[in-house]
């Protein structure tokens, strides 16, 4: 799970994997590749809640 889900986050860049879910979905292009991660990875902003500030 932790691999798919740093995998998504690749797409995001950066800032965009430290952003929360509903600033993601704030801006048109980071939208857009969210769309993209939910098609393949439908609990992704479930996982990112919680692992968006865990570093390990």
């Amino acid at each position: 799970l932790r691999k798919k889900y740093n995998n998504a986050n690749k797409t995001l860049a950066s800032t965009g994997a430290g952003l929360t879910a509903k600033e993601l979905k704030e801006d048109s292009q980071l939208k857009k590749l969210l769309d993209k991660i939910l098609e393949n990875f439908p609990w992704w902003e479930e996982v990112h809640g919680f692992w968006r500030t865990n570093l390990s």
